[in-house]
Formats: structure tokens, sequence, C-alpha cells
């Protein structure tokens, strides 16, 4: 199975690629339609409807985190250690694998948190940040 996949500036991820006979989606089960393979396109995200809130000046707390150019993730790609900068503490912090399984998780304590990422497979990933007011953004992590 051949796999792709992108992000767009809404946190939103799209795969697609070509699989042969049977394709598992969670419960779905897709059967390919006819010939040697056949393809799929897939979205996993977020409503397209949120609007970033502005500091109000009554503390950060208050700074949505959705395209938050202040969150740094790096190194990416990143063999180990994978840190995680400007962020508010009591952020939870999710990894999730292509398939959408979520292999980490924790809660960040600190304006810079590491995340051991060397117990994780070579691959493509999915970091996801919520703050303690629900307020998301994902970005796309490499394990090399």
């Amino acid at each position: 199975m051949a796999i792709s996949i992108t992000s767009d500036r809404y946190g939103n991820f799209y795969a697609g690629g070509q699989f042969s006979s049977t394709l598992y989606v969670a419960s779905n089960v897709l059967n390919s339609a006819g010939g040697e393979t056949d393809f799929f396109i897939a979205k996993y995200g977020t409503p397209n409807c949120s609007v970033p809130q502005t500091d109000t000046g009554t503390g950060i707390d208050n700074i949505t985190m959705v395209n938050n150019d202040d969150v740094k993730i790096y190194p990416n790609p990143t063999s180990g250690q994978l840190f995680i900068d400007g962020v508010v503490s009591g952020t939870l912090y999710r990894v999730y694998n292509i398939l959408g399984q979520q292999v980490e998780s924790g809660t960040i304590n600190n304006k810079k948190e590491e995340v051991n990422m060397e117990v994780l497979r070579t691959g493509t990933y999915i970091l996801q940040l919520t703050d303690k007011n629900g307020n998301r953004i994902s970005r796309t992590v490499v394990k090399q």
C-alpha cells in the first residue's frame, strides 16, 4: 500500500494512496472495486470554524493556540527527543501514528517540554496539542 500525507493550515490531515484487495478503516471495510488496485483519500481533521481569539490583557491563558506561530516543535525530523516550545503549562500533547492510533501522550509542565520519540518506529506521526480551553493545533512530525 502506497500512502501520501499532507496537512492544511487548519490542522486537517489528508491521506491518500492505493490498495489491493481490502482496506480496513476503524470498523469499516473497503473492498477493491475490481482490477488489481484501487485508491483512497481520507480526511482526518477539525471543523474549520475555529476563529483565533485575541489577547484581552488578562493573561496568556486567553490566547488560543490555533494557528499560533509562537509554538516551536523541533528538531523535525527527529531520531530521538522532540522539543515543544512556546505553549502554556497544562497543555496536553498526543502523538498519533498514520493509522490514527495514539502512541504517546502527556502533559506539558514547562515552557519547553521534551517528548521521547526514540521508542517509536520510523515513520510519520501527528502531534496534537490541546490547551486548557480546548484549542488545538496539529503538526506532522517525522521519526527517522
